[in-house]
């Protein structure tokens, strides 16, 4: 299976510490966020990987390189011109067959990607989204699903949630090709914002698989400060 990781994005939210890096690289427990994605994907016999870039690609290019160092095939998509979250995956359609996996590169999550597979393949839909409950202020997609994990909302960024559990995307897809046929060519485009609220307002089922263990999105430099905390003194390593 292959899997594209997003890593484009300017980090605006970010602040100065994205004006240098893009927010992928910024160091959580000796290593860069996007290198423990990689060893969590290689950990999951996921080998096969699009990275796309666009805020200094150098940075990423130079330090990962072709990836024979963590044991896995990366290639890279430049963007001149930031093509959104659904976008950088329509444009790297060619390469897509079957199922694959897309992952945001600024993300933490131990989520077990066999298990994730095996409850895609057998609900059967076009998409499972790995969520997870919100653990402190919300700066992510929230989903709301059935009592069958069918997604029945998907609001990308919400100024505000109230009452009852709040499950929000880890950043994790398991799509099948088909999906590709809903994302525009000609514009960019977010899953979050436009391609899932469009499927599920469509009829398509999308599922939602709740992770398991940590989920830890680094959007603010509030976010990473407390992560980079908590994985410090956890003193995380990944596999």
């Amino acid at each position: 299976m292959k899997a594209v990781v997003l890593a484009a994005g300017k980090g605006e939210r970010f602040g100065p510490l994205a004006e240098t890096i893009p927010k992928p690289m910024a160091i959580i427990a000796h290593k860069p966020i996007l290198e423990h994605v990689i060893i969590h994907l290689r950990a999951s016999g996921i080998r096969d990987i699009i990275i796309n870039l666009h805020h200094c690609p150098g940075v990423i290019r130079d330090y990962f390189g072709d990836g024979r160092r963590w044991d896995v095939s990366i290639r890279y998509s430049y963007e001149p011109e930031l093509l959104g979250t659904a976008g950088a995956v329509r444009n790297v359609a060619g390469e897509l067959h079957g199922t694959f996996l897309v992952y945001y590169g600024d993300n933490l999550c131990c989520c077990d990607l066999e298990a994730l597979r095996k409850f895609h393949m057998m609900k059967g839909g076009l998409a499972t989204i790995v969520i997870a409950e919100s653990y402190d202020d919300l700066t992510g997609g929230v989903v709301e699903k059935d009592q069958d994990g069918l997604a029945v909302r998907f609001c990308e960024k919400p100024p505000s949630v109230s009452g009852g559990r709040r499950w929000e995307s880890a950043g994790i897809y398991l799509l099948e090709k088909g999906i590709l046929d809903s994302i525009p060519a000609d514009r960019p485009t977010d899953f979050g914002t436009d391609i899932f609220p469009r499927v599920i307002a469509e009829g398509g089922r999308i599922y939602c698989y709740e992770a398991e263990g940590m989920v830890r999105g680094v959007d603010t430099p509030e976010r990473y400060r407390r992560v980079k905390a908590e994985m410090e003194k956890r003193g995380l390593r990944q596999r």
